[in-house]
């Protein structure tokens, strides 16, 4: 989904159309429900994109998970937090987990008090998919971080350039 100056020269090509708020929240909503990722570039200044992505064919999104380098991609401030009273273990949050970050925790008690879905923190990107597909509601995000975006493309391209100074 494109904003601003790209949207409309999309709409002039003839490639795309313009949209009301409600069909955007439907697509919003579906891309979701089917496990993509919303994904833009993290600045400040409006950004002019939103792709819904899966690591199976975004580039990005594959190559984090693929040579496992999570921290080549900038996770939200939030972080799943599983109610393990609500928690069905359904497992469908481990299935539709784009990153493989839950699993099952088998029980090794008899009472099975330790039968419960885990997070991996270090491989949550903190998307929300998890949370947005559960059906029992018993997962919600926790705001964790409070990490600010640069302020333009610009300030992001001299981000880049000292930290690959060495």
């Amino acid at each position: 989904m494109t904003s601003g100056f790209l949207a409309q020269s999309v709409i002039d090509q003839g490639v795309g159309r313009k949209v009301t708020l409600d069909e955007l929240m439907e697509v919003m909503r579906k891309a979701e429900e089917a496990g993509l990722v919303h994904e833009t570039i993290n600045i400040q200044d409006t950004s002019v994109f939103i792709c819904n992505c899966c690591p199976c064919c975004c580039g990005f999104l594959k190559s984090v998970k693929e040579f496992q380098n999570y921290d080549a991609i900038t996770k939200s401030n939030f972080v799943p937090v599983t109610d393990n009273d609500l928690c069905t273990k359904c497992e469908k949050c481990i299935e539709i987990c784009p990153m493989d970050a839950r699993y099952h925790h088998w029980p090794h008690s008899e009472d099975l008090s330790d039968d419960y879905i885990m997070l991996r923190e270090d491989l949550c990107i903190g998307c929300g998919i998890c949370a947005s597909n559960c059906p029992s509601e018993a997962i919600t995000l926790e705001k964790v971080r409070n990490v600010v975006p640069v302020k333009s493309q610009a300030d992001m391209e001299q981000k880049f350039k000292e930290e690959r100074i060495h």
